[in-house]
């Protein structure tokens, strides 16, 4: 019997296609840190952890892969069952970027905490450009950098030199900044700031999320309002732009069109309450926007919240929901409230299978509230 040779893959082959992540090439889990901040470190449930991606692999699938436009995303994470790694400690580094570079002319875009990123190093990656390195820091200051990520003073001395070493080769760079206020304090991030101001034209800020597992919360712990406004601030104040997804100041980009495509099918269809679920994080600007776009619909609109039980802590995402968020949550409406003719919610926490990051699957939810329309947006 002729074996079945996809069988032979890596299960980052297999994650990518249950991702549909085309655009993300992950090569290894493995990491050269040890980041107190890790996500992998605190998951109330078991993270995997690969060794090296092959080669022979890799190439399989570059071949495969179809152009496309915009930046390749080398090791960059798939969101929550493999664990994230350092890609520039692959041994076979430098060859995986001549073959892609075999095929693509995309800019390259790598995460990085820069301890790897020596002069002679740079000098070899710039062969590769365009590339786009986002360098992850919490601080500037050595002994608090140290402690972030279990590294050496060497380290840290490599990875503050590279952002001046990254400009001098022409290699796009920008900032992954962590702020932990409770730890630090503000002055300090102000200081590395200050530090990226005139280094980095944009900063991605990935304030921590920490879960009941976490055994360092104190030093995580932040106010999402009072971070915001500090963010604020500090870009009046240092003349640089960022970006951070959960600031609880930002609209959030509903798709409008499917929102009312949505109200219409339930008019259409004589369903009169409809019960939408959304994030702790999305909670008051969604229910705002539902209430104001129901407004010309003949329908009962309420917004139940999804909270991140299992994950606990600060999570407050639809993106890391569990299909036993769900189920706790609906049921425990269900004890004060009339059934709804329909369901709707969003997607993101779900592969293109349906499978949730602990491998449960929506069409269990579907098949037990059968009764219930269940839409996904």
């Amino acid at each position: 019997m002729n074996r079945i040779p996809l069988k032979d893959f890596s299960d980052y082959f297999f994650e990518s296609i249950a991702q549909g992540a085309q655009n993300q090439l992950q090569i290894t889990s493995i990491c050269n840190a040890k980041c107190i901040f890790c996500s992998n470190e605190q998951n109330p449930f078991k993270i995997k952890r690969c060794s090296f991606r092959s080669y022979n692999e890799l190439e399989k699938v570059v071949y495969a892969t179809p152009t496309f436009t915009g930046p390749i995303h080398l090791n960059e994470s798939l969101p929550g069952r493999i664990s994230e790694g350092e890609a520039f400690i692959h041994p076979r580094f430098f060859d995986i970027l001549k073959m892609i570079r075999g095929k693509f002319s995309n800019s390259i875009a790598i995460s990085t905490n820069g301890a790897l990123l020596t002069k002679e190093f740079i000098e070899k990656l710039k062969e590769y450009n365009p590339l786009q390195i986002a360098i992850s820091i919490p601080t500037i200051r050595k002994e608090h950098w140290m402690e972030s990520f279990h590294l050496t003073d060497g380290d840290h001395a490599i990875s503050m030199a590279a952002f001046e070493l990254l400009k001098a080769n022409d290699i796009a760079i920008s900032a992954n900044l962590i702020p932990m206020p409770s730890w630090i304090g503000w002055d300090e991030i102000e200081e590395t700031i200050k530090f990226l101001s005139d280094k980095v034209a944009h900063i991605l800020v990935y304030a921590p999320g920490y879960t009941r597992e976490s055994k360092i919360v104190n030093q995580m712990k932040h106010s999402k309002m009072e971070l915001s406004l500090f963010l604020e601030e500090m870009g009046r104040k240092y003349s640089f732009t960022y970006y951070w997804s959960m600031d609880p100041r930002l609209p959030i980009h509903l798709n409008h069109d499917s929102i009312m495509n949505s109200m219409r099918f339930c008019v259409s269809h004589n369903c009169k309450n409809i019960l939408w679920f959304t994030s702790t994080a999305a909670l008051d600007r969604f229910t705002k926007e539902i209430n104001g776009l129901g407004l010309g619909f003949p329908l009962n609109n309420a917004v139940l919240e999804i909270k991140n039980n299992v994950y606990g802590g600060n999570i407050e995402c639809s993106g890391l929901w569990l299909l036993q968020d769900l189920y706790a949550a609906l049921e425990d409406y269900l004890k004060n409230n009339p059934k709804p003719d329909q369901i709707f919610m969003p997607k993101g926490f779900l592969d293109k299978y349906g499978f949730d990051l602990q491998g449960e699957n929506i069409q269990d939810f579907f098949k037990k509230y059968i009764e219930i329309g269940v839409g996904l947006l």
